[in-house]
């Protein structure tokens, strides 16, 4: 049984979908410009009791819309429902439980890295209780191995760290080093980068574009005509345990209420560290 909390997210959720969502797709069809929405997931890891979960949503996936990258200039001109699908953390069991059922489905995927906790248990704080706080990151060979296999590969700067509680200086060194250990390890330009808890600020995005990094990942649910997408880049949060209501709404793009209304909350109390809708947006979704 879903939880309160869900069970809010869900219901407003549906009603944004059918009073908001599904007139603006019907209008576009009636003149002729179908409405393009990029909606980009981001999950954690994928143990194995819920490959079979994560499995049946990427065919809910790809029944629903077209996967495509996470860079919205890998949509292309093409139209309609279009869906990303991200992970942050690389967690190892993405190899096993994630990684083939993406491939068999020709879904491609991007995995943020923190660099400096490859081989190793999560070094962050990860909840008591929750499965990911025994799982291991990748090593840099996994890492290697997996270039060329429908994955891009980014950078969740080296130490898992938030970004906005930094000074320049730590901040700099964390996205500098990670993109320069992850090009390392792989062999391939990174420029995409993921903030980790989605912390970031009016001060990091300059430094972000400063270390060479093209767009920016959030936790902010948007999604947005590709075209439309600028340096940074929101995504919804999705897990293999998300009931099949939850994930249809949330690859359709109907949990994008849920970043105005963290906007809403920053505006009428006093602003998170972290920068008011970015810090708003994490308590949103978790």
């Amino acid at each position: 049984m879903l939880s309160a909390k869900r069970l809010v997210k869900v219901s407003v959720s549906l009603l944004y979908y059918v009073v908001f969502l599904v007139p603006l797709r019907l209008f576009g069809a009636l003149v002729g410009k179908p409405m393009t929405r990029l909606t980009v997931l981001y999950y954690h890891g994928v143990p194995t009791p819920a490959r079979a979960a994560f499995a049946r949503q990427m065919d809910m996936l790809v029944r629903a819309g077209r996967p495509v990258g996470v860079d919205p200039e890998a949509a292309g001109d093409d139209s309609g429902l279009l869906v990303a699908v991200s992970f942050d953390d690389a967690f190892a069991n993405l190899i096993e439980n994630a990684l083939p059922e993406l491939e068999s489905r020709g879904i491609p995927a991007a995995i943020f890295v923190p660099s400096g906790n490859l081989g190793r248990q999560a070094e962050w704080n990860i909840p008591e209780g929750s499965p990911e706080k025994a799982e291991r990151i990748m090593t840099a060979e996994e890492l290697r191995n997996l270039v060329g296999r429908w994955v891009t590969i980014g950078s969740h700067t080296v130490s898992h760290v938030p970004l906005a509680d930094l000074s320049d200086e730590e901040a700099e060194v964390e996205l500098l080093e990670s993109k320069r250990e992850l090009e390392e390890i792989t062999g391939r330009w990174v420029d995409l980068l993921a903030f980790p808890y989605g912390s970031y600020s009016a001060r990091i995005v300059p430094l972000a574009r400063q270390a060479g990094y093209r767009r920016c990942y959030t936790i902010e649910p948007h999604s947005a005509h590709p075209r439309a997408a600028g340096f940074l880049v929101g995504r919804v949060k999705a897990d293999p345990a998300d009931r099949p209501i939850e994930f249809r709404l949330k690859i359709r793009g109907a949990y994008g209420w849920l970043a105005w209304f963290g906007r809403l909350k920053a505006a009428v109390g006093r602003p998170p560290a972290a920068g008011a809708a970015e810090a708003a947006g994490r308590r949103a979704e978790t």
